[in-house]
């Protein structure tokens, strides 16, 4: 949508020679049809000549309309006004007539103009008010500040066809050009449009911070820095000013239906504008809150995970030094593994507690050597072997040596926590399923319990950090880092973790790992 630049509706002046040239053609062709049709009266030649000067003041305004009105009458009397072919007339009545014919016509142009007028500012009083719909419509569901500012430099200039820039606070203080737009008439200037918003004139910069300080348009056509090339306007809303509305306004004539559609222009991006930092910090406020959330469940579970084995080892250690005397070498050897459990299991959560943080902060970096990944699961159940001693292990290896290019050291710790949930989530009687596959382009490693299953709205959510299962049926201990920790270490690798409730009860957890272009060939095992 386009409107007519700064300027008011059209207006001919009288110095334009074309109107005059046409005027004149009309004219003749009106003596050329009225002296070629015969027996007209001369009320009706008088109305004929009427129609240029209408017509004159339609298309071309008042003065053209004039010129038209008095020519026309030097015809009328000329050609059909006795004596004819002179300008002299014998009856007193025809130059009463001919003041009617000039009054009726300048009347009539006087008044058609006015009506062009009119019907030119209410045209452009609904172009604006149809942009300034476009523009809050737009803007109705943006929330990002850069697109924001944008998208208004780019409407104000391609309505107006005028360059547009919008300016906000940068952090230290000053003014900073966000957008800068230029018309689609413009597009051939190399300029037009850079990815580089330039920097503001030391002259602009004053105008703009005069402007944004004193919440007062400035520049072109207003009382204060006139002389600069961009009209400023300020978007404010009643907290503040967000910032400046810029368009280059300099050898412009400014209408007032154009002051009030920046104006309106403006108002509206602060609106947007402030919706946006309302919505930024109602999301940094959520971000808090949920840190906050996060950090006393850790805090829980990590003194939960802490205390249970702290006071296991405490009492061993507690009872073996105040009655050593009392208990047989078989109690004070069942009170050492037990202490020596607590051990482990806080070295186990102390272990998670580093790994999330090195995955997270990237520091965690990848020893990468060709390893064969049922030695990785071997190393994992003999690191195990306490937990799994009453438990039935049953393996299904690849019928070939199954070499990846990986961290085994962080392979068996994926292969630790997935069978250590396994274990955690089912019954001590059911068994545990662990598999290696080759398949084209990459290695699966599954492991499969018999035990309650994922409840299937919770499946998304398994490898989120700190997430547990909030079902009384799946309490079991744990800081819910593992299979978080898991996902980390096997995308690392460039392979892709899965979970799925298995037939007939269980869960299934399902590691995929790429295929090295370059592996050694494959070797059968006996």
């Amino acid at each position: 949508m386009k409107l007519n630049a700064f300027t008011s509706p059209p207006v001919h002046p009288a110095t334009q020679w074309r109107p005059y040239l046409y005027s004149l053609v009309m004219i003749g062709l009106v003596t050329f049809g009225v002296m070629f049709t015969k027996e007209h009266e001369l009320i009706n030649i008088a109305l004929f000549y009427q129609l240029p000067v209408i017509l004159s003041a339609f298309w071309w305004g008042r003065w053209p309309s004039y010129f038209t009105a008095v020519i026309s009458m030097l015809a009328f009397d000329f050609l059909f006004i006795p004596p004819t072919y002179t300008l002299t007339v014998d009856d007193v009545r025809y130059v009463w007539s001919f003041v009617t014919f000039l009054l009726v016509a300048f009347i009539i142009g006087g008044r058609t103009e006015v009506l062009m007028h009119e019907a030119a500012a209410a045209s452009q009083r609904e172009r604006s008010t149809a942009a300034l719909y476009q523009f809050s419509r737009e803007i109705a569901a943006i929330v990002d500040l850069d697109a924001i500012v944008q998208k208004l430099a780019m409407q104000v200039a391609d309505t107006l066809g005028l360059r547009t820039r919008v300016i906000l606070p940068d952090e230290n203080g000053g003014l900073t050009v966000r957008a800068d737009h230029k018309p689609p008439q413009a597009s051939m200037d190399t300029t037009a449009n850079d990815p580089e918003p330039p920097t503001l004139s030391a002259p602009e910069l004053v105008a703009a911070s005069w402007s944004f300080a004193k919440n007062k348009p400035a520049g072109p056509t207003t009382d204060h820095f006139a002389a600069v090339d961009f009209l400023y306007f300020p978007m404010a809303t009643p907290a503040a000013v967000a910032g400046l509305l810029a368009v280059q306004a300099k050898n412009v004539t400014v209408s007032s239906e154009h002051l009030t559609l920046l104006e309106a222009w403006a108002g509206l991006a602060a609106v947007a504008m402030e919706r946006s930092r309302l919505m930024a910090k109602q999301r940094e406020a959520a971000l808090l809150l949920e840190s906050d959330k996060l950090r006393t469940a850790l805090l829980n579970s990590v003194s939960h995970e802490l205390r249970t084995p702290l006071s296991s080892i405490i009492g061993s250690v507690s009872t073996l030094l105040e009655s050593e005397a009392l208990y047989s070498s078989q109690d004070r050897h069942d009170l050492l593994v037990n202490i020596q459990d607590g051990a482990h299991r806080m070295d186990r959560v102390v272990a998670n507690l580093l790994d999330s943080a090195r995955l997270e902060s990237g520091m965690a970096h990848l020893k990468l050597d060709w390893c064969d990944l049922e030695d990785v699961i071997g190393a994992a159940l003999h690191r195990l072997k306490d937990l799994i001693a009453n438990r039935t292990i049953r393996f299904n290896g690849s019928s070939c040596v199954a070499m990846i290019h990986a961290d085994s050291v962080l392979l068996e710790q994926v292969m630790i926590n997935l069978i250590d949930n396994s274990l955690k989530y089912s019954a001590p009687d059911s068994p545990i399923d662990i598999a290696v596959a080759a398949v084209p382009g990459k290695f699966s490693i599954t492991v499969a319990d018999r035990g309650l299953g994922i409840p299937p709205d919770e499946l998304p959510h398994i490898f989120d950090k700190f997430y547990r299962i909030r079902l009384p049926a799946y309490r079991v201990d744990g800081i819910g880092l593992g299979l978080s920790i898991c996902r980390g270490i096997i995308e690392a690798h460039g392979g892709e973790i899965q979970a799925q409730n298995r037939p007939g009860g269980g869960t299934i957890m399902t590691v995929s790992l790429p295929a090295p272009s370059d592996q050694p060939t494959p070797i059968e095992r006996g």
